[in-house]
């Protein structure tokens, strides 16, 4: 979980910067996601693509915890005992 998110939370980063711009900016004023990608690390460095990453780690955490402790609950109650 925790992981995944520390690959992936870069390219959310982007996706979530493109569609704010295209919720505010004119259709001929948008960018690229390559574009968005030189863009961001020019302007912040890999730390941009990282911002958020704290309170997003912190949702994953007890989200996976739970996840499995439900799994394994369930599994234990569901399938047929020997």
């Amino acid at each position: 979980g925790t992981l995944s998110t520390w690959v992936t939370f870069p390219f959310d980063t982007v996706r979530r910067r493109m569609q704010i711009q295209g919720q505010h900016f004119a259709p001929e004023e948008r960018i690229s996601a390559s574009q968005m990608i030189r863009t961001l690390l020019k302007k912040d460095g890999i730390k941009g693509f990282y911002r958020g990453i704290a309170p997003e780690v912190m949702k994953v955490i007890p989200m996976v915890g739970t996840m499995f402790t439900v799994y394994e609950y369930l599994k234990d109650q569901l399938l047929p005992s020997n």
